[in-house]
């Protein structure tokens, strides 16, 4: 594999996140700190207690947490814009 697979997990949920954002999906803050909650605890196993995480396991692990990164990222971004925004 040219990436590994919990970046190209990574990549494929920032594309999947910025879409559902501009198609004005919200995921809930509750669901989205689940699904990074996953790729930590995925991480955490595999480094604590050296468990091997499995290609296909980091590549689900890291779409999944990064689709929950990107929703909060950019809806963050998009409150702080629209604040901006309403003080100018």
């Amino acid at each position: 594999m040219l990436l590994c697979a919990r970046c190209l997990g990574c990549a494929i949920g920032q594309i999947a996140g910025a879409v559902a954002f501009l198609a004005g999906w919200a995921i809930p803050a509750g669901a989205c700190l689940l699904l990074m909650c996953i790729l930590l605890c995925d991480w955490l196993i595999q480094e604590r207690f050296g468990y091997p995480s499995t290609n296909p396991r980091r590549l689900v692990t890291g779409t999944l947490g990064s689709l929950g990164l990107t929703s909060v990222w950019l809806t963050v971004w998009s409150d702080v814009v629209e604040l901006v925004a309403g003080r100018l």
